[in-house]
């Protein structure tokens, strides 16, 4: 796998001329068609209307998700059937079950434009691809297999968000029949989505998503079922603390989208089992045993990993290990140390919130709902934005740069090239980022406070 260039100022923005799908130019799609609208479809949608990506959004979901998505904002228009949904459209989003793409495909190829590209976001690709090429024939190219490593527990278009993409990695799983210009534009609409696009094939992502993503759910839904059944399942409803529900979070995810996703992938599913229940009978051993040495052995392998994994994502600290991790390309950090406190603000807002907006604007005069969706805007713009660092020579911070284009008028703000150039950018050369994003975070929580308790400022 290989990570592809960062968030660039619009789909399409490679420049060769491709002769097969979306052989247009340009950084704006003209029509984009997204089918099915539930959390990462409606996500998608919006995502691409609110960074101005496309003239039209048009959505087909089964009712009553087309009827919610366009009452929602999500979509400019809601289809009553696919073919409407892709008359002139330039590029579609599959993002359906995992089950019902391969009669999707079927209807999609009936009434696919010409030079229209095709996506997807299904979790799982091997499946998916061998339905695309049995569907699409010779126009199998078009199709760009894809997964946006983001989600949540919740499902339907109203849980869709449009920054659910900033900052998250999209597997995009070439074939050898691809087309080039497809696969470009597939990769520049992420990027200008705020992804950080990461290139790989369908065997290897089935393989790495069994194990870090497929399976884990069916250990949170285990875990869950077991203390919903257990003696003590009333009183886990009432007394559970933080780490039951993060460690469950993602058992409360859907069901039927879960059990059709692990039976696809099941062959990748069955062999992380296999080492999942190897440690589990090792743990238990120990504890059975009382052998307090071997367990503690046991689990702190387990917390050395974990504890790797929450600082995975932070940027490398010495000038080799900025080589050794951009030997083509220039990745957005996520820079780990403002990262909790912009989540944590924005969840905040969230938890501050009375449970009725009309009771919210009574207290406050405002809506906390769009105070939280502003504050989840800025740390956005602060974790993926101003906090992007572009390696060079030297050392310490330098200054702003802007390389805009005309190409970019039609993003969002702040457009997606702009970056702080940071010379070196070791661990204390990020202090000064660090205490800008703090700053602009205690400004927003004051500004929470006073509508809070004065709303009579606003």
């Amino acid at each position: 796998m290989t990570a592809a260039s960062g968030p660039t100022s619009g789909p399409g923005s490679g420049s060769e001329s491709g002769s097969g799908c979306g052989s247009g130019s340009g950084p704006m799609l003209g029509r984009v068609a997204v089918l099915g609208l539930g959390l990462i479809g409606g996500s998608f949608a919006a995502a691409v209307r609110r960074a101005r990506l496309a003239d039209r959004v048009v959505g087909y979901a089964p009712p009553p998700d087309g009827a919610a998505a366009v009452g929602l904002g999500l979509v400019d228009e809601a289809c009553t059937d696919v073919a409407a949904a892709l008359r002139g459209a330039d590029l579609v989003m599959l993002a359906a079950p995992v089950t019902v793409l391969p009669a999707l495909f079927d209807e999609v190829a009936a009434c696919l434009p010409d030079g229209a590209i095709v996506t997807d976001c299904a979790s799982t690709k091997r499946s998916v691809l061998a339905a695309a090429r049995a569907s699409l024939g010779n126009r199998a190219g078009c199709f760009v297999a894809g997964h946006p490593i983001a989600g949540s527990e919740r499902s339907g278009p109203q849980a869709a968000r449009a920054p659910l993409f900033a900052g998250a990695k999209v597997m995009v799983c070439r074939a050898a029949e691809n087309d080039r210009r497809a696969c470009e534009r597939v990769q520049g609409l992420w990027g200008a989505l705020g992804a950080n696009v990461v290139l790989t094939d369908v065997d290897s992502h089935d393989s790495l998503y069994g194990e870090l993503s497929h399976w884990p759910h069916a250990v949170a839904f285990a875990l869950s079922a077991a203390v919903g059944t257990g003696a003590h399942a009333d009183d886990a409803l009432r007394f559970a603390g933080g780490g039951l529900r993060d460690t469950t979070r993602i058992g409360a995810s859907s069901p039927t989208l879960w059990a059709d996703i692990l039976l696809d992938n099941r062959d990748a599913v069955l062999e992380s089992a296999q080492a999942f229940e190897r440690e589990l009978r090792a743990i238990t051993g120990a504890i059975r045993d009382g052998h307090r040495d071997e367990l503690v052995e046991l689990l702190g392998r387990g917390a050395d990993w974990r504890g790797r994994l929450t600082w995975a994502g932070s940027w490398p600290r010495t000038a080799a290990d900025r080589h050794a991790a951009l030997p083509f390309a220039r990745p957005e950090p996520d820079c780990g140390q403002a990262a909790p406190a912009c989540r944590g603000l924005s969840r905040g807002c969230r938890r501050a919130a009375p449970s009725s907006p009309d009771r919210r604007r009574a207290l406050t005069g405002v809506s906390l709902h769009d105070l939280y969706a502003s504050g989840s805007t800025l740390c956005g713009v602060l974790r993926r934005r101003l906090l992007c660092c572009t390696a060079f020579p030297g050392q310490g911070v330098q200054r702003w740069t802007c390389s805009t284009s005309a190409s970019s008028s039609h993003s969002s703000w702040p457009p997606a090239r702009w970056r702080w150039a940071v010379n070196g950018c070791g661990a204390n050369d990020m202090d000064g980022l660090y205490s800008l994003s703090g700053l602009l975070a205690g400004l927003l929580f004051v500004y929470l406070l006073i509508a809070l308790f004065r709303p009579e400022k606003f």
